[in-house]
């Protein structure tokens, strides 16, 4: 039996960001897509049940802060 992993990908580059979320999905992985705009990810990789798009800038402070906070709680 296959464990179901779950991907963050951040998309510093789109075209291979979506390339990794596409073989997540394909695996029936979870995939969380975190880029500027969500739109983008789910125009590309479309409406699935095991996608979450969600929007974050990778090269500002709030970055960090997520990291950070998400160091902290685990």
């Amino acid at each position: 039996v296959m464990k179901s992993l779950v991907w963050f990908i951040i998309g510093r580059r789109e075209d291979f960001g979506l390339e990794i979320a596409r073989s997540g999905l394909e695996r029936s992985d979870t995939v969380v897509a975190a880029a500027r705009d969500s739109k983008v990810a789910e125009r590309a990789l479309g409406q699935q049940e095991q996608l979450l798009a969600v929007e974050l800038d990778a090269e500002g402070l709030e970055f960090a802060h997520v990291l950070y906070g998400a160091n902290e709680t685990h």
